[in-house]
């Protein structure tokens, strides 16, 4: 039965808190082996969904939801590959049969209360406004705070080598 990337993180949470309570476990190596393999593995039905959306090998008039569900499900598969990259501790994945490393997540701004930024932050759009993210997380970066806004952590992303179109 082969194992997902979920059960193999489940397994490294479980092997860390024994290791941190005392216990000597030779299975740690053998699971964050597999956790790279299983890496390697996503890494390689990532490249052939891209490589699927680019081939157009799809009847025209269900192309437009096959490539959606197929972001879709390119998109759950990376998640699954950050957090086992996580589990495992690595950041970077550098083998002959893959390449693939973690982004470090940027600082986005997320808007708590669009009515307690300084109207100078908010930018006019016709029939409405809305706050100018660059500004405001320009001032954040500064160490200037601004009521109803803070600095976040973003996502982390992935980098590896995405097919490319022929």
């Amino acid at each position: 039965m082969k194992r997902t990337a979920a059960d193999i993180r489940s397994d490294i949470d479980i092997v860390t808190q024994e290791i941190m309570d005392g216990s000597e476990d030779a299975v740690f190596p053998v699971l964050m082996e597999e956790g790279e393999n299983k890496v390697i593995a996503c890494l390689q039905v990532l490249n052939r969904m891209h490589t699927e959306i680019l081939g157009g090998k799809v009847p025209l008039q269900t192309a437009i939801s096959y490539i959606k569900a197929r972001e879709r499900a390119i998109a759950r598969l990376e998640m699954e590959v950050v957090l086992t990259m996580e589990a495992i501790g690595q950041k970077k994945i550098d083998r002959p049969d893959g390449k693939i490393s973690t982004i470090e997540p940027k600082k986005v701004l997320h808007v708590d209360d669009e009515e307690l930024i300084p109207a100078d932050f908010m930018v006019e759009v016709p029939a409405t406004s809305r706050p100018d993210k660059k500004s405001l997380l320009d001032l954040l970066k500064m160490g200037i705070s601004v009521e109803g806004v803070r600095m976040v952590d973003g996502k982390t992303g992935l980098r590896y080598l995405k097919p490319k179109a022929e």
